[in-house]
């Protein structure tokens, strides 16, 4: 009788044993499929459903470290970001997703406008050695973002340089305000030197270069020495500012300019707002130049915002010269500016950007000779920075300039590569 029940007991509990091993196998292989799709709807930029599926797949038992990954990435697509937070917040304690977790949370965190927050995780994953490809990422940022303005604050001078090829199909003759027809290669440099000093007055100089393989009497020299003086006046940057400049035109003289500059820029998040107005004294450093002497004011408006695919500038440019000019003809202008440019970030250094502007000019008549021109512009590009240091660029523009008179109508093709350095 002992033997049966002994026998009854042994048989019950193997069946038992039974039953949960094909429970746990049935459970397992159920949340390995649920999280796979959850995968594939992901791939498939279906993120709700992925979403879903993730948290399904939680509920039936799945518990690898990807699942709370998955579950940041899909909540992040979603823009559910404090949702993402958590989720990566559960994988920092594990040395093999620490670093990961750590620039997601950065991420999400700078979706927010907590630049602060963001800064201090992209720290840390740059600090982790886990991941090299994560460490590189999170260094862009602090670099593009936080390290370049530290960098600043530390050091008294800053160095901006560029050296560019390009192409002109129709180049414009500076004096003469108007298109040569006739086209050249080029070498364009500019080198730009600041140095700040200790009551934050910042005195600058900056050169640029403009010479023609064929066409020298086109080119172009510019020498200039400034001083600013930038602070804070409520939610605002002010920048006051005194320029003194002196160009050459081929191997001639050409102008001697002296530029009082005011700025004042707000930020509203990651938004902001500068107004600008520069007042020019221009006076000819030679006389066959005498006809532009005379004065010339500019107001700018610029608005800058992120948007869906990058962010956007919108800038509107009021200006009024009032020159010598000929017995011909003006070169004293009245000009309405607008212009768009957008710009957007790609993964691993690579950004581009287009831009589109409109220009009128209304020039007082001249002997029976009245005219008005309008101009737009188009140009496209990209720029790959390889650190905080060095990048390259490459530009297109187009130029389409209409006016009352055909001898001032032309277009305008010009090509450029350019090799970039801030020190």
């Amino acid at each position: 009788m002992a033997k049966e029940r002994l026998a009854t007991l042994s048989l019950q509990i193997s069946l038992t044993f039974m039953m949960l091993h094909t429970s746990l196998v049935f459970a397992s292989t159920t949340a390995e499929d649920t999280f796979q799709k959850g995968i594939k709807s992901f791939k498939s930029g279906h993120y709700q459903s992925a979403e879903k599926f993730f948290l399904d797949a939680k509920k039936q038992g799945y518990v690898a470290l990807q699942i709370d990954y998955n579950l940041g990435v899909a909540t992040f697509k979603l823009k559910k970001y404090d949702a993402a937070i958590l989720h990566f917040n559960k994988l920092i304690s594990h040395p093999k997703f620490s670093a990961i977790a750590y620039y997601n949370i950065g991420l999400s965190l700078e979706r927010q406008g907590k630049k602060e927050e963001a800064r201090k995780y992209f720290k840390l994953a740059s600090e982790s050695k886990s991941n090299e490809k994560i460490q590189y990422l999170a260094q862009k940022k602090l670099n593009k973002k936080e390290l370049s303005h530290n960098i600043d604050n530390k050091k008294n001078w800053d160095v901006y340089a560029s050296v560019s090829y390009g192409y002109d199909d129709n180049i414009e003759l500076i004096a003469k305000d108007t298109a040569s027809s006739k086209e050249d290669s080029y070498i364009q440099s500019y080198l730009r030197a600041r140095y700040k000093t200790a009551i934050n007055v910042r005195t600058y100089i900056s050169i640029f270069d403009i010479s023609y393989d064929d066409f020298d009497a086109e080119d172009y020299q510019n020498i200039k020495l400034g001083v600013d003086y930038p602070f804070k006046f409520y939610d605002w940057k002010i920048t006051p500012a005194f320029e003194y400049s002196e160009s050459e035109l081929g191997d001639k003289d050409y102008q001697n300019i002296t530029d009082y500059k005011f700025k004042a820029r707000k930020r509203f998040g990651k938004k902001s707002l500068t107004v600008s107005y520069r007042y020019s004294d221009i006076d000819e450093a030679d006389n066959q130049y005498e006809y532009l002497k005379g004065k010339r004011q500019r107001i700018r408006i610029n608005y800058q915002m992120p948007v869906n695919i990058g962010r956007l500038r919108l800038r509107y440019q009021f200006e009024t010269n009032d020159r010598e000019d000929t017995s011909l003809r003006s070169y004293s202008p009245e000009r309405h500016s607008i212009e768009a440019k957008l710009s957007h970030e790609l993964q691993d250094g690579w950004e581009v950007f287009s831009d589109v502007s409109y220009r009128n000019s209304d020039y007082p008549q001249k002997n029976n000779y009245a005219r008005e021109d309008e101009r737009y512009r188009f140009s496209i590009g990209s720029e790959y920075q390889f650190n905080n240091m060095w990048s390259v660029s490459a530009k297109y523009e187009y130029t389409d300039n209409h006016s009352n008179h055909r001898i001032d109508e032309y277009t305008r093709n010009v090509y450029q590569l350019s090799v970039n350095g801030k020190f």
